[in-house]
């Protein structure tokens, strides 16, 4: 899987289609190729509507979006500061309504669902 550009507390601004409310693909990668499982909206709060899925992956998918739309903020994995001590686990919390949500949307999807969000073709 290819990696995800991690936020490193820049920000990565939705574009304007992005925040007037565009289709794009799910993809799951099998072996070497990304396969369309659906086709979603991502609105300009972040919150995606269900457009078209493959029979095998609605009622998952409907249940995933549901959950990540209800969620008010998502939560990422961050390299902790120098100063922390061995182990430490930080994250960054990206609200909705942050211009970095919907790249941390896409990092989130993959990270979590194996899912890749990317234009509509």
């Amino acid at each position: 899987m290819a990696a995800v550009t991690p936020l490193a507390g820049a920000a990565v601004p939705a574009t304007a289609t992005e925040r007037a409310g565009t289709r794009h693909d799910l993809l799951r990668r099998v072996g070497q190729r990304s396969i369309k499982v659906a086709t979603v909206r991502l609105d300009a709060d972040g919150r995606l509507t269900l457009l078209w899925a493959r029979p095998d992956e609605l009622k998952p998918l409907r249940g995933r979006i549901a959950e990540l739309n209800a969620e008010p903020q998502l939560h990422l994995d961050a390299p902790p500061p120098a100063s922390a001590p061995a182990f430490a686990n930080t994250s960054w919390v990206v609200p909705r309504g942050d211009p970095r949500f919907t790249q941390a949307l896409r990092e989130h999807l993959q990270r979590f669902d194996d899912l890749l969000l990317g234009p509509a073709r």
